[in-house]
This record gives C-alpha cells, sequence and structure tokens, in this order.
C-alpha cells in the first residue's frame, strides 16, 4: 500500500513492543502545560517506504532498539475510533541501545520531552497510555499478546 499524500492524512505506523520480561517498552511524553501520557515508539512511513521497514527505523530512532515485527493489532469493537491511517503492530524486542537514538524528538526539546520507559504490562491501568482503545486491549488481552510476541 503506497504512503498517503499528507493532505490525505499521514500514515503511521507504531509498535507494541514487549521485552523479554513482558514489560512493553513505551515512550513517556511530557508536553508543557499538559498532564504526562505514554505512547508506542513509531512515526510516519514515508513515501515509497514499506510499513515494516518504516516501523523498523523508527524503533532505531527513538529507541535504539531492533525488534521482530508481527500482524497489526485490531480493536475488536466497532464503535472503537481508530485511526485509519495508524497501524499498530506486535512486536518483540530484541535489543534497546539508547545512546543510539537518532530521531529529533532527544535533540529537539521545545514540544516537550521524551522519556524511554519499561512499563509492566500488568501495570497498564495505572499510566495514561494512549490511545485508550489500545490500553483496553492490551490490559484485557495481556497473556495472549506476551505469549504471540515470545513466538516472534
Amino acid at each position: 500500500m503506497p504512503a498517503l499524500d499528507r493532505a490525505a492524512g499521514r500514515r503511521s505506523v507504531r509498535a507494541l513492543l514487549v521485552d523479554d520480561e513482558g514489560s512493553l517498552v513505551l515512550i513517556r511524553r511530557t508536553k508543557p502545560g499538559e498532564d504526562p501520557y505514554w505512547t508506542t515508539p513509531g512515526g510516519g512511513v514515508l513515501s515509497g517506504e514499506q510499513p515494516d521497514d518504516a516501523l523498523r527505523r523508527e524503533l532505531r530512532e527513538e529507541l535504539g532498539a531492533t525488534a521482530s515485527i508481527g500482524g497489526a493489532l485490531t480493536p475488536s469493537t466497532p464503535s472503537v475510533a481508530s485511526d485509519p491511517c495508524q497501524t499498530i503492530y506486535l512486536a518483540r524486542l530484541r535489543t534497546l541501545r539508547p545512546e543510539t537514538r537518532s530521531g529529533p524528538e532527544w535533540t529537539e526539546q521545545a514540544s516537550g520531552t521524551y522519556t524511554i520507559a519499561i512499563v509492566p504490562i500488568t501495570d497498564l491501568a495505572t499510566i495514561n497510555l494512549k490511545p485508550t482503545w489500545l490500553r483496553d486491549l492490551t490490559s484485557a488481552n495481556a497473556a495472549a499478546l506476551i505469549a504471540a510476541a515470545s513466538l516472534l
């Protein structure tokens, strides 16, 4: 599928990234004047780039990480408002070397801070993970997601 034109909508990919202990590797975002929130690593798909290649690039840039990429996660409830231009993949962390990250989020602090956060999947109810449908889906299916990620 080709990348979407910016005027039509930005296509992006994200990873529900599980480590060997069954924790999630997330990014804690703080923005001036807003409460902190957590999000999955990822970002925009460049023109001509395949989604899995984009996700691998984003993981390198944002975390200094490599991962095995699995299938896309989708909410089972039709009423869940998810972004049709964003795909979230299940992934298993292979390496994490924050000192090698290179994305602009680490050098341009004007839009707030990005902190790598390792969060036990059982603690999701205690954090503000966005999007909320992903928090709910992950919490409800924690054991199955950890098992699936271990096979990647």
